[in-house]
């Protein structure tokens, strides 16, 4: 009894579990029938966002005409919600939708342009996002900018460059005007590359701003500069200055120094190669009364330049002659030769003018310890004598005139 009965258990279990999996399987056909049903046959209504629909922007003609242009970025895209049957939005994308931006009618400065969205018929617009793009709009204009030439490297040794010559100082360069007055200069560039010949070439150039930035969003009707560099040979040698003449009377010629003492001169090879020495023109200190600088006038081989772009001179240092006194008494004065059993005794307080003539910078320096006042007794005997003043100086003077330049003594034995 025991066996059949767990047998009969064990089959109405495996019966039960049968029906439990047929149910669901049934179940998940009828849900799926039901979709397709409603997919189907019944298409509901959804609302779907179509992401990065490309503006198109229209009329841009009209801007041409007006020498207006479009400044800034060249692709605009909206957001937009769409409402319709879902087998119809499913198919649609961003390029079956056809949204524009009309330029005609907006001018100069920032502009606000509304997207108009053009839909297939069985589709609604529900929203655009944003409703309106935002552009720049600038007048095109035409500027004429200087070219500029900028020098990679160096000519040869003994060589320098001279003045550029160019096919066109200035080119004339036109785009959005905000873009075109950010323009400082056009610039090319010319490698010396070690020449000792001339150098002709067509360079492209570079627009660029003043911080040396190049500027894009312009253009020019030109695509090269013919440049032309002369290579000179440069040689630097002694300038040789004579003078004539004298400073008026009373005034001295001091010294002369000349600015610069050697020149660079430069030219064709075989005009500056045999040169050693240039001369200037006579300068004439006739009847001058101060210190001058003068400018000289060298005298050049044909075909020779100075290469300084300052005119070299001369300094001529021109002083007043002016006179000083010194005044001395006998105690200034050191005894020199006097015998040893003799005392000297003078006989009055006399006191010694010197007058010292010289140019006026050493004058102003001049005191009584530059000139040394002496009193040679060298054989003069026992008695009284008139003896002449003498002096001795480390510096030099035009000339000393002495005053009452005798002293009377007595000289007695001790």
């Amino acid at each position: 009894m025991s066996y059949f009965s767990n047998f009969f258990q064990n089959k109405k279990s495996n019966v039960n579990k049968k029906s439990n999996i047929m149910t669901k399987i049934l179940s998940v056909v009828a849900a799926i029938a039901l979709w397709m049903y409603v997919i189907g046959e019944v298409n509901p209504e959804i609302i779907q966002e179509i992401k990065n629909v490309e503006v198109k922007l229209v009329n841009m003609e009209k801007l041409t005409q007006t020498g207006l242009v479009l400044m800034g970025q060249d692709y605009y895209s909206v957001d937009i919600k769409v409402r319709g049957r879902r087998s119809d939005i499913i198919n649609t994308t961003s390029e079956n939708i056809n949204a524009i931006a009309d330029m005609r009618g907006f001018g100069q400065g920032q502009n606000s342009i509304p997207v108009a969205v053009n839909l297939p018929s069985n589709l609604e617009l529900e929203d655009i996002n944003p409703l309106q793009i935002k552009v720049t709009i600038d007048e095109v204009v035409n500027r004429a900018k200087p070219v500029e030439i900028e020098f990679e490297g160096e000519a040869a040794d003994g060589y320098i460059h001279t003045t550029p010559i160019v096919s066109l100082p200035e080119i004339s360069v036109s785009g959005p005007e905000t873009f075109v007055e950010s323009v400082d200069r056009i610039v090319t560039r010319v490698n010396l590359n070690n020449s000792k010949v001339d150098i002709s070439q067509s360079l492209p150039f570079s627009i660029v701003d003043a911080d040396n930035n190049e500027v894009l969003g312009v253009t020019t009707e030109e695509t090269y500069i013919d440049v032309s560099v002369p290579i000179l040979r440069i040689k630097n040698v002694p300038i040789n200055v004579k003078t004539s003449g004298t400073p008026a009377e009373g005034y001295e010629l001091v010294s002369i120094i000349h600015i610069p003492s050697k020149v660079d001169i430069m030219g064709a090879t075989e005009v500056i190669e045999p040169v050693d020495s240039v001369t200037a023109s006579d300068v004439s200190l006739e009847g001058l009364t101060e210190t001058q600088d003068i400018n000289l006038n060298v005298n050049l081989p044909e075909g020779a330049q100075l290469a300084e772009i300052n005119q070299p001179r001369i300094k001529v240092f021109i002083e007043k002659i002016i006179e000083k006194e010194l005044i001395y008494d006998v105690n200034d004065l050191q005894i020199e030769g006097l015998r040893e059993d003799l005392e000297i005794e003078f006989l009055e307080n006399n006191t010694i003018k010197f007058v010292v003539k010289d140019i006026e910078s050493s004058i102003n320096r001049l005191s009584e310890e530059d000139i040394s006042v002496m009193l040679d007794l060298n054989g003069i005997e026992e008695g009284e004598h008139s003896v002449r003043v003498t002096w001795q100086s480390d510096k030099e003077f035009k000339t000393v005139d002495i005053e009452s330049g005798y002293v009377n003594i007595n000289l007695t034995k001790e």
